[in-house]
């Protein structure tokens, strides 16, 4: 009797500190699993945003204004959200999940460093695309304006909503879960853009044949009019106030590039050094040639 009596005390007290243990270990988990969340959610977007940023740069001849605004952008949200991640409170539900409701402050700013950051890099890739399309009326140009401006509003409406739900604490402690909706959105967004691309690539290599021409006028890829080339000319235009594409961007005829074939293998042949008649027949050029005594490079966007 007088041994069961003191067991019960020692019992009690194992059974509380081993609950007690459980329950701080518990919530240590949860600190953890949360913070890793967090910056796995951060790195997500910041490969979302390093896609805009580099179809942005690449559309603008990598002009060095774009990578240093959009690394401004890019270091703040990182900087914003690492904030977040470390002075948070995270909380566990009665269902078990990990929850913290964040600073409204550190919401408004990390979604408005994205959504400047989105805008600026979407405006610059849609003002080339555009330039391309008005001179040149092309499905390819057209679909690019088209997901680029449903990119650019779904996403704006994203990132007013989602912190005013997420400040209004609509589901509580865990309302940053509508974070990750924010980012599922700009996911699919992005793939269907990359999709697309994908597409009008393969498109392309479908009916570009290569133009056989000596090795070191060999050039990229490019292809996207099935009776003309665009290319662009080597060196600075001639009006330095000119925009760089409206300047360099001209189309050249297959007959040109044909007359130019004649003329290497004539001047082969001239030379001492014939060249193989037994050649694919020309139907589209993808690659570099040389017209009228100037340099041409073929452009692409993609």
């Amino acid at each position: 009797m007088d041994a069961s009596t003191n067991l019960s005390p020692a019992l009690v007290d194992t059974i509380l500190s081993e609950k007690t243990s459980i329950c701080i270990l518990s919530m240590a988990n949860c600190q953890i699993v949360a913070f890793v969340t967090n910056y796995a959610h951060e790195f997500s977007l910041d490969c979302i945003m390093i896609i805009l940023l580099i179809k942005a740069t690449v559309s603008n001849q990598h002009h060095v204004v774009i990578y240093a605004v959009g690394g401004v952008c890019l270091a703040a949200s990182i900087a914003l959200h690492s904030w977040h991640a470390i002075t948070a409170v995270y909380t566990r539900s009665v269902f078990g999940a990990c929850g913290n409701v964040p600073d409204p402050l550190i919401a408004i700013l990390w979604f408005s460093c994205l959504w400047t950051l989105n805008a600026f890099l979407s405006g610059c890739f849609l003002t080339v695309i555009y330039k391309h399309h008005r001179r040149k009326k092309s499905p390819v140009y057209k679909s690019f304006l088209k997901d680029g401006m449903w990119f650019f509003l779904l996403i704006t409406v994203s990132n007013i909503i989602t912190p005013s739900l997420v400040i209004r604490g609509v589901l509580g402690e865990n309302s940053s879960i509508l974070f990750d909706v924010d980012w599922a959105i700009q996911c699919v967004l992005i793939t269907l853009q990359l999709s697309h691309s994908s597409k009008f690539r393969q498109g392309q290599s479908n009916f570009s044949h290569s133009l056989s021409v000596p090795p070191e006028l060999e050039g990229p890829p490019a292809g996207l009019f099935p009776k003309t080339v665009t290319a662009t000319t080597l060196g600075k235009p001639k009006n330095d106030k000119a925009e760089p594409w409206e300047d360099y961007l001209i189309e050249i005829p297959l007959e040109e590039v044909a007359q130019y074939k004649a003329t290497i293998i004539q001047e082969q042949i001239d030379s001492g050094q014939k060249r193989s008649t037994s050649e694919e027949p020309l139907t589209h050029p993808s690659q570099t040639y040389r017209t009228h005594g100037e340099p041409h490079r073929l452009s692409f966007l993609l």
